[in-house]
């Protein structure tokens, strides 16, 4: 069983590193780790970061002050591109489950996401 982890960020790229730090040096299983950031800049940070594959997403703006509905309207856009790139990304290299994480989300116990993918 092919597992794979869609990870998505903005600009925490030192959580996404230690958070894939964790999956590749901590858990036994191997797992297609992918990762989707709308970053403009995002390929610079993703130097040492050991994820199968990244893609770019959108450059969807979302900044302090924009009106209530363009701003709900844009964050909304904003992640669902990045799941639907980092998911769609871990499929196209063979996984046969994804499960979709933020940086800020770190599961420690591999047991426990096995038995959610069960």
């Amino acid at each position: 069983m092919k597992v794979g982890i869609a990870i998505t960020l903005y600009d925490k790229f030192e959580e996404l590193k230690l958070l894939v730090d964790v999956i590749r040096h901590n858990w036994k299983g191997k797992y297609i780790i992918t990762v989707c950031s709308n970053h403009p800049r995002a390929q610079e940070f993703m130097k040492g970061v050991e994820a199968d594959a990244f893609v770019q997403g959108e450059d969807i703006k979302y900044v302090p002050g924009l009106p209530y509905y363009r701003s709900a309207i844009n964050i909304t856009c904003r992640i669902l591109d990045g799941m639907k790139k980092s998911c769609t990304a871990a499929h196209a290299l063979g996984a046969e489950y994804v499960m979709h994480l933020h940086t800020d989300a770190w599961p420690l116990k591999e047991e426990e996401v096995l038995k959610v993918i069960q």
